[in-house]
């Protein structure tokens, strides 16, 4: 299990979101309230990426996911 105090992973991913949290450096030292959301995946039936993945027939079995419902919590 990954808490915030977990170490970066390694690869593109990882380079892009510790650029992307970077990014909003400015915006902290100017006092303004900042929080970084980090989810996974949303598959739903109503959308997200379960239908690419069936229709390009991937499995999703081995992905961390979450629904469109408890993702808008």
């Amino acid at each position: 299990m990954l808490t915030e105090h977990s170490t970066p992973g390694q690869g593109f991913l990882a380079d892009v979101s510790h650029a992307w949290e970077a990014a909003a450096a400015p915006a902290i030292a100017a006092g303004a309230r900042t929080c970084f959301v980090r989810t996974s995946l949303v598959l739903d039936p109503q959308g997200g990426v379960l239908e690419p993945c069936c229709r390009c027939g991937s499995s999703a079995a081995g992905l961390g996911w979450a629904t469109v419902v408890s993702t808008c919590r």
